[in-house]
């Protein structure tokens, strides 16, 4: 009963024990490292993309409001809705181009500015 008593003591002994600890931590964090790396690189890719599609978009509205010279051309180009965003309530009522089509575009200048950015 000894000689087993002392034989399992050495084999686990405080050095063995903690090379098997350190071992099983490396693996498992190794293993989540390899989840994650591609998830945050795929976040600062998206963040850059988003970065230049707003910088693009800012070019673009710039160029158009320096070779416009009429205000109502502004007002009826495809990017009213991105500027129509950043207005108050009482400009982009004010401002606002009168509904074109039937249905949904007419329902669109019916609501109030808040509703139809969270409805459209």
């Amino acid at each position: 009963m000894e000689s087993e008593i002392i034989e399992v003591s050495t084999f686990l002994s405080p050095t063995v024990v903690a090379a098997v600890v350190e071992g099983i931590a490396g693996i498992i964090t190794g293993a989540i490292a390899s989840l994650v790396a591609p998830w945050v690189q795929w976040a600062i890719q998206k963040r850059k993309l988003e970065l230049t599609h707003r910088l693009n978009t800012i070019s673009e509205l710039r160029r158009l409001i320096s070779e416009t010279e009429d205000f109502e051309s502004i007002k009826y180009s495809s990017y009213w809705g991105l500027i129509e965003q950043h207005l108050e309530e009482w400009e982009a009522h004010t401002f606002s181009p009168p509904a074109i089509s039937s249905g949904i575009g007419i329902m669109a200048n019916m609501l109030p500015l808040n509703e139809r950015k969270n409805k459209f």
